[in-house]
């Protein structure tokens, strides 16, 4: 895809015509939009919902990574040592589970049932007592895609 700018093309392409008319732009006019139609009993309920029970998930998965955190680092005001954070993997997947039901409805859903696949997996391979890199539990995860 190649795009150019207004700028660019009132400069570079001031004899371009479209149907014998030259091209003129015109600033966009912002409008406010009212979000409190969408904002229904149901909705604020299943927030609610979503919002008590996100503790709920765990994301036991991320516990079989490599490593369970992330060391994020503020800069330091003068005179002081920057600051250290460790933050789980799993607070991580949490927040961006937050953003997903942001995104809509389907997007978190999606993400709920790839989770969901993962866990069940990870359950399995637990409760039958199987090593977990087998060949065969391996060649499932890549047929699902996942």
């Amino acid at each position: 895809m190649i795009l150019r700018t207004r700028k660019y093309i009132t400069e570079q392409l001031q004899d371009l015509k479209i149907d014998d008319k030259n091209i003129t732009f015109h600033d966009p006019k912002p409008y406010t939009l009212n979000y409190y139609s969408f904002y229904t009993k149901e909705y604020k309920t299943f927030i609610e919902t979503v919002s008590n029970n996100l503790d709920k998930i765990l994301f036991e998965h991320t516990k079989l990574y490599g490593t369970r955190f992330v060391v994020f680092e503020e800069e330091a005001v003068e005179g002081e040592e920057s600051i250290k954070r460790l933050i789980e993997v799993a607070d991580l997947f949490k927040l961006i589970l937050g953003k997903r039901l942001e995104s809509g409805i389907y997007s978190f859903e999606t993400t709920l049932r790839r989770l969901y696949e993962k866990e069940k997996i990870i359950y399995e391979c637990f409760n039958s007592k199987e090593i977990f890199s087998t060949k065969k539990r391996i060649g499932k995860l890549d047929q699902k895609g996942r």
